[in-house]
């Protein structure tokens, strides 16, 4: 054997015994990578969990904001809402302006009251037909509590909502 072919082999063989454990660092650093891309993972609501993120948006004290909402199922569009010291002052739906006692659902405080609702209605069992069974996902920002995405997931119907907030931005 030549000692060029003996280098190729070589370095066939360290590539092999490199590959594995290789391998297994790129999946290791995936996983804890990936929900730091994806940000905090969906949580089946309760009214404990909604009373606690509820709280936390309070404590964290923020009364003027700008925020964009995409809704997407079985209702869609998209609401931007202005709100400073805790009163919408503008909001539109589709670009088009939108009126504030709509423009209120849209707000942090009423999303949490549209979670609220939703989860009501869903124990309630008067709003969904027999057989349909309801549960709210949703994912909160872990430092201010506020919803960043939630959805009304029907089984056994086709009326499933999310909503998803596209851009946050504090105005104090």
């Amino acid at each position: 054997m030549s000692e060029q072919q003996d280098d190729s082999r070589h370095r066939q063989v360290g590539w092999r015994l490199l590959f594995w454990p290789l391998l297994v660092v790129l999946v290791a650093a995936a996983l804890w990578l990936l929900p730091r891309l994806t940000g905090p993972r969906a949580e089946l609501v309760t009214e404990e969990l909604l009373r606690a993120k509820r709280s936390q948006w309070r404590a964290a004290g923020i009364d003027s904001y700008e925020i964009e909402v995409e809704v997407s199922g079985a209702q869609r569009g998209h609401y931007r809402v202005v709100v400073r010291d805790s009163r919408v002052v503008s909001a539109s739906f589709d670009g088009r302006p939108l009126d504030q006692k709509r423009a209120r659902y849209w707000t942090v405080h009423g999303q949490f009251g549209q979670i609220e609702r939703e989860l009501r209605n869903a124990r309630s069992g008067k709003t969904w037909p027999e057989g349909v069974r309801v549960r709210i996902w949703a994912s909160f920002d872990p430092t201010t509590g506020r919803p960043l995405w939630w959805q009304r997931q029907v089984q056994g119907g086709s009326q499933t909502v999310t909503v998803r907030t596209v851009a946050f931005r504090r105005l104090d």
